[in-house]
């Protein structure tokens, strides 16, 4: 239905003065003639809780790798018909160092138009990856040190037959410069006319530390821009 309900949740287990806390908040409300959805949930698992196995938690065996490390995700979405709108953010902090990993994103659909946001940076102090639940932290790692957007614009409808597309990529070091690909697309019936520019930082020595999409995504963005089909 498209009632309200609101959700909080608060747990803490103790030994001595170390713990495993959790906290989580959900909301489900019909706004705008849709459906809105926010989770928020909070984890911090002390660096001297060694009792995580003992727990009867079924993810106790990863809050044993996560101690001294503190977990916030947010999340909130909105759908309405064939409208959706989603955003979200991921925090994960070591005790130790204060060092982050943030990652953002954002995504909306809509008639004609379609584009999403993603964000992330890795402090350089971070090197808990190992230890994360994420399945790509073997990649958070190569990228450590670094801070990376990626705007993608899917789809926009310009009138019945003329529709555009482009993206922006970003790659950086702070003090060491970067990397940024760009590009864009206008169709329309029977011709298709691109632009595609890429800068490097001659300071710059990571490009090396791109994922393999990422490669990828910037290869077949060059290649489009040569082949006309």
């Amino acid at each position: 239905g498209r009632g309200t309900a609101f959700s909080v949740g608060f747990k803490d287990i103790l030994d001595g003065r170390a713990s495993v806390r959790w906290r989580q908040l959900g909301l489900r409300a019909g706004l705008a003639g849709g459906q809105l959805g926010i989770e928020f949930e909070q984890r911090h698992v002390s660096a001297g809780f060694f009792r995580a196995l003992d727990l009867a938690e079924s993810d106790r065996e990863q809050l044993d790798r996560e101690r001294g490390l503190s977990r916030q995700r947010l999340a909130l979405n909105w759908v309405g018909g064939r409208n959706t709108f989603n955003a979200g953010e991921l925090r994960l902090t070591d005790d130790a160092s204060g060092a982050e990993v943030v990652r953002r994103q954002l995504g909306l659909q809509a008639r004609g138009l379609g584009l999403s946001y993603s964000f992330q940076k890795i402090g350089t102090g971070f090197s808990r990856f190992a230890d994360l639940a994420e399945a790509d932290h073997a990649e958070m790692e190569q990228q450590r040190g670094l801070e990376k957007e990626l705007f993608s614009l899917g789809k926009l409808a310009l009138g019945k037959t003329l529709g555009l597309a482009g993206s922006r990529f970003s790659l950086g070091e702070a003090g060491k410069g970067g990397l940024a690909t760009q590009s864009l697309e206008l169709q329309g019936r029977g011709f298709a006319a691109r632009y595609n520019d890429r800068r490097v930082d001659g300071s710059f020595d990571r490009s090396r530390d791109l994922t393999a999409t990422e490669k990828a995504a910037i290869a077949l963005r060059e290649r489009r821009f040569f082949d006309a089909t």
